[in-house]
């Protein structure tokens, strides 16, 4: 890359890493990373994953939260900033490490790996940035360096072996926090093997390192989280079908932004003076197909989990963009696709902004005990109400788990179930969970308890359940229960609070 080129575009990332930061501010994260940041302290404390902490998710989620945690424990420190910047750190590595790989790419001009690096920029700090440090996001940070190296063939790139494995861990602790994020692995991977027309890409360095650690990560898992692989997995199995939508639904939610990529591909691969960089444009529409598709098998249209297939085609555009604008035929197309994903895709973050939920302000201001002498429990199958308000209140959550979430299913199949045999397991199910509920309630027998009482409630189906009504059917909480005052009414959820700001009960 020509000198001319490299000073402006550190100083670019270096003021989108300064945007990012402005933004953040001091706000909260959002609520998964929330809970992630108060479950860990908890399993670093000695309370067990899978067994007492009832998560969904597997267990690297835990382990790459826990050098944050660990931090602000030791410094005492808060833990949502340590966490900032923790992933602000991992964006940098990510994005500096990725443009060095750029800078030994000799298909590339230096334009393009301009594009690439400033575009990548925005791509892994502003774009996610109402969903900062999401799972999705954390791997989009950790795989942008193995993307970088995949736009390049063998042969137009000189690395050793040991920086290639490097990337290669690098990258797989990305994709190992969920399953379906090695759909972008497995897409790059099969547009390499069209281009060399062969199988040998398969075996390549980088993707023999990624499926190594991949073997080894659930081999470790399995020895060290039984409970995940005996408990967690088998109930989500029965009850999280709750959560699902229907792929039109799913589809619709991130529609602009993929009739964008469809219009950018076929300027990419119809126009003759793109047909020259037509592999660097196939891996980054292979990067985009795999965060596409790993939104679409998870089936429930959540926003946060769109966000690889937003940021890789960020990426994408950025480079097609400047591609354009190199030759004077085609750039009315840059200007139109530059255009275009400024307005879908930049401007809907920057107007979104940093994460917010109407919930844990209003129910903070019910506590009437002292920060750190504050206890709640919520009743519902959100994580929302649940989260950021520990971290923002200073409080103890009585709950082990994001949310009731294995409420909904169990309850909706009860509805329809005709199997004798089903049926009783979700009978077992559902009054398993009942007894760890009320066990968490009676372990902090909590000042505010936070009830959903809407008529419609989040992924019940249309199904009416009242929460109160059924924990009242263990003795144990029946009797605690009249110590409780409804004190506020808001969107649909009711707070009760009782006298005192100690454990009763303890």
């Amino acid at each position: 890359m020509s000198k001319p080129y490299q000073l402006p575009t550190i100083l670019s990332f270096i003021s989108v890493l300064l945007l990012c930061s402005y933004m953040l501010g001091d706000g909260q994260l959002n609520h998964d990373t929330s809970w992630y940041l108060i479950s860990t302290g908890w399993w670093l404390e000695g309370v067990r994953i899978y067994d007492e902490i009832l998560e969904l998710n597997p267990p690297l989620a835990y382990y790459l939260t826990v050098p944050p945690v660990y931090v602000s424990q030791v410094f005492n420190w808060n833990a949502v900033t340590v966490m900032k910047v923790y992933v602000l750190v991992i964006a940098t590595i990510s994005v500096l490490w990725a443009h060095f790989i750029l800078t030994r790419n000799q298909l590339h001009s230096s334009a393009q790996v301009a594009a690439l690096t400033i575009g990548a920029s925005f791509a892994l700090m502003i774009v996610p940035i109402h969903n900062f440090a999401q799972r999705e996001h954390l791997m989009v940070l950790f795989a942008w360096p193995y993307v970088a190296l995949s736009l390049s063939k063998p042969m137009h790139v000189d690395l050793p072996q040991k920086h290639i494995i490097a990337i290669g861990l690098f990258a797989a602790l990305g994709f190992a926090i969920k399953p379906y994020f090695l759909a972008i692995p497995l897409c790059i991977t099969m547009a390499h093997c069209v281009y060399a027309r062969s199988l040998r890409p398969i075996a390549s360095t980088l993707n023999v390192t990624v499926l190594v650690f991949c073997i080894l990560y659930v081999l470790a898992s399995l020895f060290l989280h039984p409970e995940y692989f005996n408990n967690i997995i088998p109930q989500t199995v029965l009850t999280y079908g709750a959560y699902e939508e229907g792929f039109l639904i799913v589809i619709r939610k991130g529609a602009s932004v993929i009739s964008l990529m469809i219009f950018a591909l076929l300027v990419a691969f119809l126009l003759p003076s793109i047909k020259k960089s037509s592999f660097s444009a196939s891996v980054c529409a292979a990067a985009c197909l795999g965060g596409l598709g790993s939104y679409l098998i998870q089936s429930k249209g959540w926003g946060y989990q769109i966000i690889p297939f937003q940021s890789f085609a960020f990426i994408f555009l950025a480079w097609l963009t400047i591609s354009l604008f190199e030759d004077i035929k085609t750039r009315l197309y840059g200007f139109l696709i530059g255009t275009a994903s400024l307005a879908l895709i930049l401007v809907p973050a920057l107007k979104n902004g940093t994460y917010e939920n109407p919930f844990y302000k209003q129910f903070a201001q019910h506590f009437s005990c002292p920060a750190g002498a504050r206890s709640y429990q919520v009743f519902g199958s959100n994580v929302s109400p649940s989260f950021p308000l520990a971290n923002f209140a200073n409080a103890t959550p009585a709950n082990r788990a994001p949310g009731l979430w294995i409420f909904p299913g169990v309850i909706h199949q009860l509805e329809n179930v005709t199997d004798d045999t089903e049926r009783m397991a979700l009978n077992a199910a559902i009054e398993q969970s009942r007894k760890t509920v009320v066990d968490d309630f009676m372990r902090v027998h909590p000042q505010l308890i936070i009830v959903d009482v809407r008529d419609h409630k989040s992924y019940f189906q249309g199904s009416s359940f009242d929460y109160i009504d059924y924990f009242k059917g263990d003795e144990r909480f029946k009797l605690a229960w009249v110590k409780y005052k409804l004190v506020d009414e808001f969107q649909g959820f009711q707070t009760y609070r009782r006298k005192g700001c100690v454990n009763e009960l303890s």
